[in-house]
């Protein structure tokens, strides 16, 4: 009889311990999941903040024209953004004809920019 009643004990104790630890797996695999959807949006969002950054301090900010240079570091950011719809944005304003019109197309890119982020 005490064999029994420890054999019993020792079952319950198992499925006690077991119950537990599953629930903590579930949890911990949510919670990773959870871990790896953030680390996704933070290293998409970072190439976007990047350009945004040195387009604003860049190109709104000079008061002279964009260098060759600058222009082909800021035409690579755009691309490691590897966002279509910004590099399309970024074309319509490079082809603006008019100050006008680019800064309309500038306030649709930074206004994308902030969208994405």
């Amino acid at each position: 009889m005490d064999k029994t009643k420890l054999s019993l004990g020792i079952v319950f104790l198992l499925l006690v311990s077991t119950t537990f630890f599953a629930w903590k797996y579930s949890t911990s695999q949510k919670e990773l999941e959870a871990n790896k959807a953030e680390i996704r949006t933070q290293s998409k969002n970072e190439p976007v903040l990047d350009f945004a950054k040195i387009f604003v301090s860049n190109v709104l900010g000079s008061k002279q024209d964009v260098d060759f240079e600058t222009r082909l570091k800021i035409e690579n950011m755009v691309r490691d953004t590897k966002d279509q719809e910004i590099l399309d944005q970024w074309n319509i304003f490079l082809k603006s004809s008019s100050e006008q019109e680019a800064q309309t197309e500038t306030k649709k890119l930074l206004e994308m920019l902030i969208n994405k982020v």
